[in-house]
């Protein structure tokens, strides 16, 4: 069971009393789990909340710590996390990450809710079978796939979590939420996250490499949908429009051809016409959806129509809307 972390674990810290120093991604300080005289065999990861104590061998999540730290029982300490994380405790800003680099202790409450890091993604879970199956629009994909991107469900809204990854480094910059069946629930966190600067799945490329071709479809779950089908290779971005950014990272993949499989409506049809003009970089060929009247690769019914779609993209140059 995942268990709750709060977004600023040294905010969080601070707030338990202790006296910290930060070393790059550790909080150090004196272990809590035994009698401990000097500092420097414990540390707590402010991206993960895990901690672990070389001397003694103790160590765990992050609640765990809060259990020791306040001697309360794991239900409370899962609280005090939780409220942290999802709502903040209505106090100063000031006391987030810059603030802390070179103090030792700060106390008072504070609003941990602000930061992102992995930490944020904890109080999600991995997708319910339901939701995976898909519904009349959209046929879904397995729990592996879900796995495999870091797809996650907020229970809370029956909807999912979509991570947001830095181009370079890959690490956590916000998620799309997204409401699931009917749902037209949708939200960016943060608001204003430069997803336009990054593309969905680009970090799994670099365990499959080299990738013949990529896909580009328009919603991620997509990529979930192709990774189903024993399609590897597939990105996003996080709408119909794909800007200069996302193409030049599509051009530095190291693949040698482009498919588009953008949406089989207007927007989509006008997009993937716009990159076929303007982009020269890769070799461009066209997603067939043939007779199909499938809006998207995800809605194709069979694994089979996937691939033929693949099999049989057009030339670019040869494509018409």
């Amino acid at each position: 069971m995942i268990t709750p972390v709060p977004g600023d674990i040294p905010a969080a810290l601070a707030e338990l009393g202790v006296s910290f120093r930060l070393v790059e991604d550790e909080a150090v300080f004196l272990c809590p789990y035994h009698d401990d005289h000097h500092a420097g065999s414990f540390s707590v990861n402010i991206e993960t909340g895990m901690n672990h104590c070389f001397a003694c061998g103790q160590g765990g999540g992050f609640t765990r710590l809060v259990q020791v730290v306040l001697g309360v029982p794991q239900g409370e300490a899962d609280r005090w996390c939780r409220a942290r994380r999802m709502k903040g405790m209505g106090g100063t800003p000031a006391t987030v990450y810059g603030g802390l680099r070179d103090a030792e202790r700060h106390s008072g409450p504070v609003d941990t809710s602000k930061v992102i890091n992995e930490a944020s993604l904890a109080l999600f879970t991995d997708p319910p079978a339901w939701a995976l199956a898909g519904n009349e629009r959209w046929v879904g994909c397995s729990l592996e796939s879900a796995q495999y991107f870091g797809v996650l469900w907020n229970p809370e809204n029956d909807s999912w979590i979509i991570p947001i990854r830095d181009a370079e480094s890959h690490k956590l910059i916000g998620w799309q939420e997204k409401g699931s069946g009917d749902s037209r629930f949708f939200r960016n966190v943060p608001e204003g996250v430069a997803k336009s600067s990054t593309l969905f799945g680009l970090e799994s490329l670099e365990g499959v490499r080299p990738v013949d071709s990529l896909v580009l479809v328009e919603s991620p779950l997509d990529v979930l949908r192709l990774f189903t089908a024993g399609i590897r290779g597939g990105v996003s971005g996080y709408g119909v429009h794909v800007s200069s950014s996302q193409l030049g990272l599509l051009a530095g993949a190291g693949a040698g051809c482009l498919v588009l499989a953008l949406d089989n409506d207007f927007a989509g049809s006008r997009e993937t016409l716009r990159i076929v003009r303007e982009f020269r970089r890769l070799r461009v060929v066209v997603f067939n959806y043939g007779r199909s009247t499938a809006k998207d690769p995800g809605e194709q019914q069979s694994d089979d129509e996937i691939h033929w779609g693949i099999d049989n993209a057009i030339w670019g140059p040869l494509w018409r809307p």
